[in-house]
Formats: structure tokens, C-alpha cells, sequence
């Protein structure tokens, strides 16, 4: 027993930190535990922890089959974590002796177990009946924490009345919402417990009726809908599930409206000088070697160089102190829908330390980060970039215009102060001396701002600043 307990209290230090798999430390307390059960020495795979807000992930598939041996570095399955699909390696060597989540779950927090990986392959048959023990341990945990419900309704009978109390309270609202009746479902969970799906796939449940004062109205909207023909024309519709990345995006994105008292500031930059010092860069013998450089390059320069003249832009609110940080790394959002994933989403990838860093620098780093953001090995949603790559940031570029936006106001990344959105270019005349005019390329940016940390004369002064860069861009290559 001490030793279940010690194996225990490693297992929950270790996942706390996002550990895949058991430590020869660990399987020390494996032998140990040994004594006191049948199974043999082996590594607890359980769901990582591959990005600094990950919760929950999904497991999209298993690359490696029970029997199957795993070397250290082996991927053994993707998982879905809330910013990409990813591989997830194996810390250890064995032998996969058992799957205890299946590929295509969903929602499994980190540091669930997900597999066993036994340490001599003639051990891997061994576990054929470990997720049998497994389940009845989390049926126990189940039926600890089931809350009673109250009494059925007297037209219910013995039977339905007995499963209303074997069920936890997401079922039993799914049972009231739908009008179903128990005693025509058959449960699937451990012990003939009822589940969700139990629920959801049942034939014949009957759907709740619609109130009678509501149906001559609906009858009515319907005949009305369906013109002079009197054809009915059914209402079309598809729910698409939300993925972990979208759910995400969600929760952070309302946190920051919520939380943030955003104002946004928006200022014109004439770019003629810059596009022609574009031009010059991108047709010079050099650029053969470094590769071109875009117009967002100049961009992400000139944030940094103006981060570093109104640092309060550079800074997050910490509760009781604004942390204004020293270095720049800007976040560059890049649409994945664009980049070839077809159920789109948003990752933000992070240029590190760019006020050292020359224009050329950081459009190589840009084109590396959208290479690997799209489509790896053809799979929609998997990418090879890594959660490192998309934290740390201190300061972001959102921008729209290759997309025909000419200005938008984008919200803010927590814990970021500022985010700055750029539209896209267009003509303006204007006047070139007392008695001339002439064409002028124009960008709009507008900068929003966590009004906590930046006052709007301190985002005034960075847009000034950011001003005057994008319009004398050989300041921006003297830098």
C-alpha cells in the first residue's frame, strides 16, 4: 500500500508538469508495487501537457499499435492540443501493452492515462484485462461522487426509477430536457450505468412537445415562409463541433473583451519611400541568398523599435505592477485557413528578440513559422510548430490587408497591452509642393491598447514613432 501511495504521489507530481510517461525513478516504485500487484514493471503514457494553457486535449490518433515496440523519441500518437495537432514522443522504451483512451477521443484532461508501456515485450499480453480494473476503479470514483436525485414521478416505473438514480447530473438533465424514457434505454458504462450516448442514440425517445399556444404560430411562420406554392420548405442547418483550438480561441478572446478596457488609435503612414527601398532590397544580388522581404517585415521591425522608444506598449498588467519588458517578441498572426487547414483557426507564432534582428532575419523567421504552420505530412490541423514557438510574446501584428481590408481593430492577446492592425495599401493624390500633386501609397494601422497600461497619449506618442519609421525606413536598417 505504501508504495501504491509513493507511486501515486510521483504519477501526480509528474503530470502536474505535463510529463508523457514514467521516470526509471518511477519504475523503481513499479517493482516495489509489484509486491502488492500482479502487474508487471511498466511507464503510465498519459495526455501532455504541449502548450503553456492546455487544459484538455484531444487524441486525434494512435501512430503506434498495441505489440508495437517504442524507442525514446518513438511518436506514439497526435493529440489536438488547444493551438495544433501535434506528435507526442515517448520519454521511454518498451512495448505499447495497452491502450486505455482510443484514437478520436476528445476533451481528456492532462495527465489522464492513456496507455501502458510494458518494459519486456513477453509482458505486453499481461495487460490485456488492465482497462477492465482501470474502469471498475473510475465506476468506484463514479459512484462516490454521484449526488442523489429526487424521487421519479409516480408513472414511473421500478425499473426507470432505479436507473434515474444510477445516473449522474448531465444525464438526468439530458432526461428531463429530451423526455426520455429510462426504461426503454439500455445502458453501456460500467455496471449498466447510463451514459450520454446511451441517451443520445436511443431510438424512439420521443422529442419534447412543443407548447400548444406555440404551434399554430410556428404553422402559420411556416405557410407564410413557403410562398404561393404552399410547398413546406424545411429549415437547413449544420452544427460543426467545436475543435480544442477553436474553443480556445474562444475563452481567451472573450476573457480579454471582458477583462480589458480596450480604446484603439488609428493613423495613416505614406510607404512610397518604403516600397521603393522594398524593391531596391528585394532585387540586389543579396536577396538571391537571404531571400525578399515583405512589406509586414518592415512592419515587425518597426514595432520593435518603437516598443523599445515607448516601452509602456511592451508591458503587461500584473495586478499590482506593470511589467515592462525589455525585449521584444512580436507575435505574428497568421490565418490558418490561409495557410491550407480547412477548419481554419489562428496561431500566432513568436519572432523572439526583434530589436536585434535586421529585416532580412526576421522575414526568414516569418517564412520558416508559416512553412511549418501548414498542413503537416497532408493532415488538416497538424503542424510542426511547437509551443514554444508560440508563447512568450510581448507584442503583437495582426494585419489583413493582403486580404483587401484597408482598416480593422484587432483585440488585444492576453497578457499583451497592445496588438496592431494593419490594413492594406491604397492610392491617395495629394499635394507635392505649393502648385503640384502627386500619388502616394497610404497603409492605416490602428493600435489597440489595454487602457490600463497604456494611457492614450503613450499610444499616441508609439504610433507617432511608429510613423515616422514606416515613412524614413533607412532609420529601421541603421537599427
Amino acid at each position: 500500500m505504501v508504495a501504491r501511495t509513493a507511486a501515486a504521489a510521483v504519477f501526480r507530481l509528474r503530470t502536474a508538469f505535463g510529463a508523457t510517461s514514467v521516470t526509471p525513478c518511477e519504475l523503481k516504485w513499479n517493482a516495489l508495487a509489484r509486491g502488492f500487484s500482479s502487474w508487471p514493471a511498466h511507464y503510465t503514457l498519459t495526455m501532455p501537457s504541449l502548450s503553456p494553457t492546455m487544459e484538455k486535449g484531444n487524441l486525434s490518433k494512435w501512430i503506434k499499435a498495441e505489440g508495437d515496440s517504442v524507442a525514446a523519441g518513438d511518436v506514439v500518437a497526435e493529440i489536438e492540443t488547444d493551438k495544433a495537432t501535434m506528435e507526442m514522443d515517448s520519454q521511454e522504451e518498451g512495448f505499447l501493452a495497452k491502450v486505455l483512451v482510443p484514437g478520436g477521443s476528445s476533451d481528456i484532461a492532462v495527465g489522464t492515462p492513456i496507455a501502458i508501456l510494458a518494459e519486456e515485450e513477453e509482458d505486453v499480453p499481461k495487460f490485456a484485462n488492465y482497462a477492465t480494473e482501470a474502469g471498475a476503479a473510475s465506476d468506484e470514483a463514479e459512484a462516490d461522487s454521484r449526488v442523489e436525485t429526487q424521487a421519479a414521478p409516480a408513472t414511473t416505473s421500478g425499473r426507470n426509477e432505479e436507473k434515474v438514480h444510477r445516473i449522474g447530473p448531465a444525464v438526468q438533465r439530458i432526461v428531463r430536457e429530451l423526455n426520455i424514457d429510462l426504461s426503454a434505454v439500455v445502458g453501456t458504462g460500467p455496471r449498466g450505468i447510463v451514459t450520454k450516448g446511451d441517451l443520445l442514440h436511443a431510438e424512439g425517445s420521443p422529442a419534447p412537445p412543443a407548447p400548444a399556444a406555440e404551434r399554430p404560430a410556428a404553422t402559420t411562420a411556416t405557410a407564410q415562409d413557403s410562398g404561393a406554392s404552399g410547398s413546406l420548405v424545411p429549415e437547413e442547418y449544420e452544427d460543426v463541433a467545436v475543435s480544442q483550438m477553436r474553443s480556445v480561441i474562444a475563452q481567451r478572446l472573450l476573457m480579454s473583451k471582458q477583462t480589458i478596457p480596450h480604446y484603439y488609435l488609428t493613423m495613416d503612414c505614406e510607404v512610397d519611400a518604403l516600397m521603393s527601398l522594398r524593391s531596391k532590397i528585394n532585387a540586389s544580388p543579396t536577396a538571391e541568398k537571404a531571400g525578399k522581404v515583405s512589406l509586414n517585415d518592415f512592419v515587425v521591425k518597426a514595432c520593435a523599435l518603437a516598443c523599445q522608444e515607448v516601452p509602456e506598449c511592451n508591458a503587461e498588467w500584473m495586478g499590482d505592477a506593470i511589467r515592462l519588458h525589455k525585449n521584444v517578441h512580436v507575435g505574428v498572426a497568421m490565418d490558418l485557413g490561409s495557410l491550407g487547414h480547412s477548419q481554419g483557426g489562428l496561431v500566432v507564432p513568436v519572432v523572439k528578440n526583434v530589436q536585434l534582428k535586421g529585416v532580412s532575419a526576421i522575414s526568414r523567421a516569418v517564412k520558416d513559422y508559416a512553412a511549418r504552420a501548414r498542413p503537416a505530412d497532408g493532415v488538416d490541423g497538424k503542424m510542426r510548430l511547437s509551443p514554444e514557438e508560440m508563447d512568450g510574446g510581448t507584442f503583437t501584428v495582426s494585419n489583413l490587408g493582403m486580404m483587401g481590408m484597408d482598416h480593422f481593430a484587432a483585440i488585444a492577446n492576453p497578457p499583451q497591452s497592445c496588438i496592431l492592425a494593419v490594413g492594406g495599401l491604397r492610392s491617395e493624390v495629394v499635394k507635392d509642393g505649393p502648385d503640384n500633386l502627386k500619388e502616394a501609397k497610404f497603409m492605416s494601422v490602428t493600435l489597440s491598447c489595454d487602457h490600463r497600461v497604456v494611457d492614450g497619449a503613450v499610444g499616441a506618442k508609439w504610433l507617432q514613432k511608429f510613423k515616422e519609421l514606416m515613412e524614413n525606413p533607412l532609420q529601421m536598417l541603421l537599427n
